[in-house]
């Protein structure tokens, strides 16, 4: 008996270790996901690119990071999101961007038993802000519902 019981200890302990491990892998399945996509596909119009090279463009001359996130979370549905954002490299930068991409969705589990798992969905942009990296700026952050609207505002920006 008490040889089940540490066997059972061991196989427990065993995949609780491993969870962060899987959680990672799809963490990093996400954002490559995202990254490799064309953002000529998640709206018409924009260049035929990767969304990690125009985002980089975009973004210029700060660092980009990647994160994965869940963005909503509401009784009908749970929304899984890959966020990137700038990192300014240097204080002079003052700008910050921030893309959300949906991902994968799930349904919530009809009952306690049962388990909600995130299925992939195509991806979609959920928003896009720009705004200054210090809060206290007395400057609002905004927010597009198109990666074209960011483009513009970014791109006409002659501001950092």
């Amino acid at each position: 008996m008490v040889k089940k019981v540490l066997f059972a200890l061991f196989v427990f302990s065993t995949a609780v270790s491993a969870m962060p491990l899987v959680q990672d892998q799809d963490d990093a399945r996400w954002i490559d996901e995202v990254k490799n996509a064309s953002v000529d596909q998640i709206e018409t119009g924009l260049p035929h690119e990767s969304v990690a090279r125009w985002f980089a463009d975009l973004a210029r001359p700060d660092e980009i990071d990647y994160e994965v996130k869940e963005c909503a979370n509401t009784a009908d549905e749970r929304l899984l999101c890959v966020i990137a954002y700038t990192k300014p490299p240097h204080p002079q930068w003052g700008r910050r961007i921030q893309l959300r991409f949906v991902v994968a969705a799930a349904t919530p589990p009809k009952t306690i038993s049962d388990r909600a798992e995130m299925k992939p969905v195509a991806l979609r942009l959920l928003w896009a802000s720009e705004g200054p990296s210090n809060p206290m700026m007395k400057r609002p952050d905004h927010r597009f519902s198109r990666l074209s609207e960011l483009e513009k505002m970014v791109r006409g920006s002659t501001t950092h």
